[in-house]
């Protein structure tokens, strides 16, 4: 018997179904993603999760850009407003992801145990600076990584949503 748990060893409450998503925004969804150049800074961007169900969010990804992203650093805030961080962390700290040729995998990302209840359609806020002097704008995605949490009342049978 091991004495470690796993992770996210924690069960869905009974009436409900998990399946695994991912939210991606990028300078599409979240135009000032792709804002930011020089010492500035830029706060409360908008990261708004789907509004067809609540979502559970577990980890951060940075994806791999074609640019130079390490020099920027971010923050970020759950819907209830609260940071979770006390400062701007370095990119490369919230999980960027170093893989050749492929933005979408390779590290593991950085993980948020036990997760972050966020009700459908709620915004989670990131703030963002370059933590140098100097540099043009950068272009860079988020990807929140958790699982949307159904009531089997929506779903037509075992398999629905899974």
């Amino acid at each position: 018997m091991s004495l470690y748990r796993p992770q996210f060893a924690y069960p869905t409450p009974e009436g409900f179904t998990d399946q695994d998503c991912d939210q991606y925004f990028d300078g599409y969804n979240a135009p000032a993603l792709g804002q930011t150049g020089g010492p500035d800074w830029y706060y409360n961007i908008p990261l708004q999760i789907d509004k067809d169900a609540d979502f559970l969010w577990r980890g951060i990804k940075i994806p791999n850009q074609p640019v130079d992203i390490l020099n920027l650093g971010i923050q970020l805030r759950d819907p209830s407003g609260r940071y979770l961080t006390a400062g701007f962390v370095p990119v490369w700290l919230w999980g960027l992801q170093v893989s050749l040729n492929d933005g979408l995998t390779g590290g593991p990302g950085c993980i948020l145990e036990p997760g972050i209840f966020c009700l459908k359609g709620s915004v989670i806020l990131l703030d963002y600076q370059n933590l140098t002097t100097g540099g043009g704008a950068v272009d860079f995605a988020v990807v929140l990584i958790g699982v949307k949490r159904w009531p089997k009342s929506l779903c037509c049978g075992e398999t629905c949503h899974a």
